[in-house]
């Protein structure tokens, strides 16, 4: 992850925990505006899109990406990235 990515992430994880969705999606749709991501920050950007969406009861889009991140997944993730993936959801 590139040093601005990696803190726009780091960001909305912040407000995610303190309870602040929308701030948090903004800051997710400012990084996904952008190209050029590893599959490890989009797999983890789908993840914190996944908690807010959780916390919304919005399970149907919950289903959603979770497929969507499948198939990042499937492209060929390492195994080191989906073991700390796997603790962030715990």
């Amino acid at each position: 992850m590139t040093n601005t990515e990696s803190k726009k992430l780091r960001r909305a994880r912040q407000l995610i925990a303190k309870c602040k969705f929308y701030e948090a999606v903004k800051v997710l749709n400012d990084f996904k505006q952008n190209e050029g991501h590893s599959l490890e920050e989009m797999v983890t950007c789908d993840l914190l899109e996944g908690r807010i969406l959780l916390q919304q009861g919005k399970y149907e889009d919950v289903i959603k990406l979770c497929e969507r991140t499948h198939q990042f997944l499937t492209r060929g993730c390492p195994l080191n990235i989906l073991k700390r993936m796997e603790k962030e959801l715990i």
